[in-house]
């Protein structure tokens, strides 16, 4: 037995408020399509798939690379981390330079280690994102294609079990 439901790519570009004060994630199936102008037996043209990729761009996260150097800055900010360098500040003040220094070594011991484990996390996170496909089963011009990569508002999609 084989279940399908149709599903729509909406990019976040349709969903603002601008939009004619419709939340396309909100509103039943049938008028997203109607809004979308997509008819449901044939899906989105190539032409319109293309056309609508131009102006929205695809449906995909946009993913931000932050710097080695702004990520070992970020270690050393943050409420607890600011009282420990507070009390190495007032350990070098008062001349206690043991205390300095075992103070500020942990500092960069912590950093260090949140680093090593920050950086394990995006390896796995990066396997992780290789095994998934970012392929699935959609709609076009009348046509089921498989591994289709490039989504635009108004792609429709299949998904079911048997």
């Amino acid at each position: 037995m084989t279940t399908n439901t149709l599903q729509t790519a909406a990019a976040p570009a349709l969903k603002v408020e601008s939009d004619g004060g419709i939340d396309l994630e909100k509103i039943p199936v049938e008028k997203v399509v109607a809004k979308l102008s997509v008819q449901v037996d044939r899906g989105l043209s190539s032409t319109d798939a293309q056309q609508r990729l131009a102006q929205y761009g695809p449906n995909a996260l946009v993913e931000k690379e932050r710097s080695l150097a702004a990520r070992i800055a970020g270690y050393f900010m943050g409420p607890i981390a600011y009282m420990i360098e507070a009390a190495a500040i007032v350990s070098a003040i008062l001349g206690r330079w043991e205390d300095f220094i075992i103070i500020t070594a942990l500092l960069g011991f912590n950093a260090g280690l949140e680093l090593w484990q920050d950086m394990k996390a995006s390896n796995a996170l990066a396997a992780l994102k290789k095994g998934l496909a970012p392929e699935a089963t959609a709609l076009r011009d009348g046509k089921w294609r498989f591994r289709l990569r490039r989504w635009c508002p108004g792609t429709l999609s299949r998904s079911g079990w048997a």
